[in-house]
This record gives structure tokens, sequence and C-alpha cells, in this order.
């Protein structure tokens, strides 16, 4: 998946692995825990065009916040 961002106020555009919610089974043969909606990993962070990934490894965690806010926003 790939989405645009404001991070520190410059539009970035992440590319990611994106898990969605999924409920749990329920009922007498419920075999299905569900998972909790998450970002799975960042694969590309790019500014204009060019790949900047290996200058946010300390900011992973908010730009996943980030992501899922927009993900729930839109």
């Amino acid at each position: 998946m790939e989405l645009t961002i404001n991070y520190r106020g410059i539009e970035i555009d992440v590319e990611f692995d994106y898990q969605p919610f999924e409920p749990a089974e329920t009922g007498a043969e419920a075999q299905y825990p569900g998972c909790s909606e998450a970002i799975e990993g960042i694969n590309e962070i790019s500014h204009k065009g060019t790949c900047f990934l290996e200058f946010f490894e300390d900011d992973h965690e908010r730009i996943e916040e980030l992501l899922l806010e927009s993900i729930n926003n839109y």
C-alpha cells in the first residue's frame, strides 16, 4: 500500500504492508482469533522521488501511527 503523509511539515510518500482488522470467529467451532489493524513493515519512504528510508530508521513508530491515522480518516 502507498500513502502520502505530512511528517514534520514535509510531504513524504510511504510504501508499506498493511494488515486490516479482522474480527475473531465466534461460535462453538470458532478457530480464528482475529487480528488487530497493523502496519507490518515500511518498505520505502520517499520525497520527490528520492528514497530516504535509512534516514527515518528511528522514526518508524511515529510514521506508522500517522499512517494508521490517515487510513482511519480516509
